[in-house]
């Protein structure tokens, strides 16, 4: 298969093309079970104090303290970490699965494969693609300079939760 008509995909490429995913899902997970962890502190952190402030009759403590709960709650809800990282985890095990397997396929299915793959992927943030290929340069060994110089404070702030 071609990917827009100007020279078919070649196995280097597909595999690149499958470590760069295996390796973007791995951020996507680490994302998002960091997300979870930072939310449920912060709802912990908003719990005991909103405890603190019916101890002690604050009203200012209980009023930030429920903003924080509020705050937390609707992330949680809205962007459900929990479920994302169960939902790139099980992704990532079936491009793995394919990347175990690579060696028996040739060119035409192991294509075929790596396409239906792609038609069942999740949204992942995109502050996480150049962190992602610049993991995957270092893995193989290429320049990856250009591409450092090109990440933004959010392409660096995704890769340091990440």
């Amino acid at each position: 298969m071609q990917p827009d008509g100007e020279h078919p995909r070649d196995r280097d490429d597909m595999e690149y093309e499958l470590r760069y995913s295996i390796r973007l899902l791995d951020r996507y997970r680490n994302l998002a079970r960091n997300a979870d962890l930072a939310l449920t502190l912060i709802t912990l952190l908003g719990l005991s104090s909103a405890a603190g402030s019916l101890v002690n009759s604050n009203p200012t403590l209980a009023t930030v303290a429920g903003g924080l709960l509020t705050v937390t709650s609707i992330l949680h809800i809205v962007y459900k970490p929990a479920e994302a990282k169960i939902l790139a985890a099980e992704h990532r095990k079936r491009y793995t699965d394919l990347w175990s397997r690579i060696r028996q396929l040739d060119d035409d299915s192991f294509d075929t494969q790596l396409i239906r793959l792609h038609g069942d992927d999740i949204a992942v943030p995109e502050g996480l693609r150049l962190a992602t290929e610049i993991d995957v340069a270092r893995e193989l060994d290429l320049d990856e300079s250009s591409l450092v110089k090109g990440l933004t404070f959010w392409n660096r702030l995704m890769r340091f939760c990440s």
